[in-house]
């Protein structure tokens, strides 16, 4: 790997260590020790800015090209984009290789291939290997449950961990592992210490099953919420209101997408819609 931040966390050497990975990083200065993975993405980029709506690798470049008026993909839709342009390196035939990386990973898992690995160790678990390389934060269990991103989560499984003490300090309070998806912030998961699995704990508020029972709302949407109603003087925001405002935007895109407007017109009722929410908050 390459020596960026995120490389270097906490979550990915315990993720590392959970699963028999050895961590190697790329010598300082040493961009060919990386050559394939940059070729790629270089390809990806490549691809990516023949798309309407690229805003380019620079102004120069990018010149009078109006980037708002010709886009036509969402977020989600681009990231779909990008992994069917991975699906389509994993079945490119690769020169150097004489093959597809898909037919050779496969035949790695042959046990009589001479590519087979020594020690693999392939996850048993799925669902418990998708929860462990997500993202995590330390917290304390109180009454009202735990707390994370201005949010509440909570479910009776916690109850017996409720204002629970340090096993090694008594005067601290213990602080637990809870995972959380960026893409879909509707609950959260509490690993359990005793009991050495996660327990999934549900969003609190009575709104998100109101706004979002049938969809998710990303950790994005909500920080873009929050920090839209800063900028228009609007200070310690209720969870509440920010949820009602994030289910706006998304009823905006989806209105978008069935009539295939442009990005600059699903901005531009974006800004009305939250400018109308805006005037009802200083009413109420």
């Amino acid at each position: 790997m390459d020596n960026g931040s995120d490389f270097r966390s906490k979550d990915l050497r315990n993720f590392a260590r959970a699963y028999n990975i050895n961590l190697h990083f790329r010598p300082m200065g040493g961009p060919q020790y990386g050559a394939h993975v940059e070729r790629f993405l270089g390809t990806l980029n490549n691809r990516l800015h023949n798309l309407p709506g690229t805003t380019f690798s620079n102004v120069k470049e990018k010149e009078d090209y109006q980037s708002d008026e010709r886009a036509t993909y969402t977020i989600d839709e681009l990231e779909a984009r990008v992994v069917t342009e991975l699906v389509r390196y994993h079945d490119d035939l690769h020169n150097g290789i004489k093959s597809t990386p898909l037919s050779l990973w496969k035949k790695s898992l042959d046990e009589r291939s001479i590519l087979q690995t020594n020690n693999l160790h392939l996850p048993s678990d799925m669902e418990r290997f998708k929860l462990d390389i997500l993202p995590s934060e330390k917290r304390t269990v109180q009454r009202q449950g735990i707390q994370l991103f201005n949010m509440n989560f909570n479910s009776e499984e916690l109850s017996r961990w409720i204002l629970s003490k340090d096993p090694k300090d008594a005067r601290k309070s213990r602080k637990f592992i809870v995972r959380y998806d960026p893409r879909d912030m509707r609950h959260v998961y509490f690993y359990d210490p005793e009991d050495k699995k996660y327990l999934k704990i549900r969003n609190n508020d009575s709104l998100i099953d109101r706004y979002f029972k049938d969809r998710p709302i990303s950790l994005w949407e909500i920080k873009n919420a929050q920090s839209e109603t800063k900028s228009h003087g609007i200070r310690n925001v209720k969870t509440k209101q920010t949820l009602k405002i994030v289910s706006g935007q998304q009823e905006m895109d989806k209105a978008t997408r069935k009539r295939n407007m442009s990005a600059r017109q699903r901005q531009e009722k974006q800004r009305h819609r939250i400018r109308m929410t805006y005037q009802q908050l200083r009413r109420n």
